[in-house]
């Protein structure tokens, strides 16, 4: 900028060319990286955290660079859908609740399916339906959670949808 001020910020719509990304058949890759491609569709919830922030890399610093809801006052459970590069399969799945120590969610679930390209209102519609990755497990405060895949050990996956309950 010239001669000097200040920018907010700055967005570049756009889609990334994961054709360009170059894996070894055998390579282990985080299919739900942001810089593998992947991208959040939607979410019913963004108010205090953008659900962009689970995507990226490396470690949270703070509880601002997670994904963080308000406080449910009414039924349901918060929720969001992203999809991950093309996975052949799905071997181990972690989930962060790094910074949250009072707020964190009691337990989420994963449900996944393989979609060919619809509209994300098409997406979030069919979600419910999908099968299980992983069936409501309890979180516990300010830790990195481990798990197996067992439920969709086989199946081709590049949607998922994660849901937190309560909320967090």
């Amino acid at each position: 900028i010239y001669p000097d001020g200040g920018i907010a910020r700055l967005r570049l719509y756009g889609k990334i060319a994961t054709e360009k990304l170059n894996f070894s058949k055998d390579e282990i890759v985080e299919l739900s990286s942001i810089l593998n491609g992947s991208l959040i569709i939607h979410t019913n919830n963004e108010h205090f955290g953008k659900a962009e922030n689970i995507l990226a890399p490396g470690k949270a610093k703070n509880m601002g660079d997670g994904w963080e809801t308000r406080r449910r006052r009414d039924k349901g459970n918060d929720w969001l859908i992203l999809n991950s590069i093309e996975g052949s399969s799905i071997d181990k799945i972690e989930i962060s609740t790094h910074h949250f120590k009072g707020n964190y969610p009691s337990y989420c679930s994963l449900q996944a399916a393989y979609l060919l390209s619809k509209s994300s209102n098409q997406i979030v519609k069919s979600s419910n339906k999908w099968k299980y990755l992983l069936k409501n497990t309890k979180l516990s405060a300010n830790k990195t959670h481990k798990f197996k895949n067992f439920l969709m050990k086989k199946d081709k996956i590049n949607h998922i949808k994660i849901n937190i309950f309560p909320d967090g």
